[in-house]
């Protein structure tokens, strides 16, 4: 007997673009330029870094660790970019940590 296909997610068939491929990563990375433009806030040098390393790569992000201040609308901007990104957020993040935040 052979096995029925799998179902795949509403979520994870969303997210998906034409050949099949998750660009959440670069949806985010695009939103939060865009929410620290419309805050005036600086962008995070560590996440800019982080983001360089990710599109060389192409790798989604899973963790975002930041030692450097943000204030409150630094932390708006980033928060706001992760719950804009697809239906349920960005998924694919399993670990934050801010220090100095």
């Amino acid at each position: 007997k052979t096995m029925p296909p799998k179902k795949v997610k509403k979520a994870a068939a969303a997210t998906k673009g034409d050949e099949g491929e998750d660009d959440t990563t670069m949806k985010f990375q695009e939103l939060y330029k865009k929410k620290c433009n419309q805050y005036g806030v600086d962008k995070s040098s560590t996440l800019l870094a982080k983001f360089e390393q990710i599109n060389e790569d192409g790798l989604s992000l899973g963790e975002i660790h930041l030692f450097e201040p943000m204030g409150w609308a630094g932390m708006t901007a980033l928060c706001d970019a992760l719950k804009g990104v697809g239906s349920n957020g960005y998924e694919h993040l399993k670990s934050v940590r801010l220090w100095k935040c």
